[in-house]
């Protein structure tokens, strides 16, 4: 997609053999719009469908999986389609609003699919000539996992079923497949849905390439034994360090691996996302750098082992369930104004009996206690 915003940006709008642009938003409309807001790519036409040459252009159409160069002798130039290079086509040979990528097998229809590989029978789902890893037979394996033996050691995700290219991962795919222990995901997935991993607790290492444009929240969590989170260095929205996983900008933490035992954030880190740390029952105290201004949703959720957390002067926002199930926090400090907070952050925390807070703060003055705790104030 960069590649063809990069070649049409400066010629397309004043080349008088275009005659318009069409692209069409029919395989995920999110990811579309995840990859044009990690790109800056801005939207000033409202849902077009194509547009003349003479009109505004301000490359709205490059952030679409399906993009079309159209000329006025009906020739079409090149599809977008981020698998695919076409060479000159015929109007005529465009079938439902799309040319067929290379490769893609015509055989193989929307729907449930199946697909033998190296002696692993693996369930996956086509749409629009992509494929989702996916359990679409609750009778595989009796529902816990899509594919058929299951998985064991180092393995690396195929890129193509059936002549499909595998674009997706779905949720809870390898479940149940105990004795993974690295997965190396290929370029050609760019989305991985919720826990697809969930209960592989012999999970050391996860590879992550550049293509990978949307990972569900929480996605790698409750893996009790994975310690390190890879991903490529041409990936534009993910990155790692130390084996965490960040967005590209380093600003927010996505995910914890839940077999570490300590952890060191990257100071420059602003938010704690959602399902963080969730499951990260080695943990007994987590650092949280200095300029951190929110704690998402769930993002200590059952770390069973954390004892205290200071939450930094900037914090503004803490989610629900934050610190849900951490049995074994006894300390939090609050360094600054009281954060706006749904009444469950500390649910099931049963050996916090109090919060300090800080005395000079106007926010908790007049206040014994906050979401039901009591609370401790401390001069500085």
């Amino acid at each position: 997609l960069q590649r063809i915003a990069k070649t049409y940006a400066d010629n397309l709008k004043d080349d008088p053999n275009i005659e318009f642009v069409e692209f069409s938003l029919d395989r995920d409309e999110k990811r579309a719009l995840d990859w044009a807001k990690a790109h800056d790519v801005k939207f000033p036409i409202t849902n077009p469908t194509s547009f003349k040459n003479s009109e505004s252009i301000d490359l709205p159409v490059f952030s679409f999986p399906h993009l079309f160069i159209v000329r006025a002798d009906g020739v079409i130039l090149e599809d977008g389609h981020p698998a695919s290079t076409f060479t000159v086509a015929k109007l005529r040979d465009l079938k439902s609003g799309r040319l067929m990528p290379p490769g893609r097998n015509p055989d193989i229809k929307d729907g449930p699919n199946e697909a033998v590989v190296d002696g692993h029978t693996w369930s996956f789902t086509v749409q629009n000539g992509e494929a989702k890893i996916e359990l679409r037979r609750p009778k595989m394996l009796g529902g816990l996992c899509a594919v058929s033996p299951s998985l064991a050691g180092d393995i690396t995700i195929p890129s193509v079923l059936g002549g499909v290219k595998v674009t997706g991962i779905g949720r809870s795919a390898f479940k149940g497949c105990g004795e993974l222990k690295s997965v190396t995901i290929p370029p050609s997935i760019w989305d991985i849905d919720g826990w697809p991993f969930h209960g592989c607790n012999k999970l050391e290492s996860v590879t992550i390439q550049s293509d990978v444009i949307r990972i569900s929240e929480g996605c790698l969590s409750c893996c009790a034994g994975l310690k390190q989170i890879n991903v490529g260095t041409e990936n534009r929205v993910y990155a790692s360090l130390d084996g965490l996983l960040y967005t590209k900008d380093m600003d927010e933490l996505v995910q914890c691996p839940a077999g570490l035992t300590s952890v060191d954030i990257q100071k420059d880190v602003t938010s704690i996302g959602n399902y963080a740390f969730n499951g990260c029952q080695q943990l007994t105290v987590v650092t949280l750098p200095p300029h951190t201004k929110s704690i998402g949703v769930c993002a200590f959720r059952q770390c069973t082992g954390l004892k205290t957390i200071t939450v930094p002067s900037d914090v503004r926002y803490i989610g629900g369930c934050a610190f849900s199930g951490c049995e074994g926090l006894t300390t939090v400090v609050m360094q600054g104004d009281c954060p706006s907070s749904p009444n469950d952050v500390f649910v099931n925390c049963a050996n916090l009996k109090s919060i300090h807070v800080p005395a000079s703060s106007k926010s908790w003055a007049g206040m014994k206690e906050w979401l039901g705790i009591p609370l401790v104030f401390d001069a500085e």
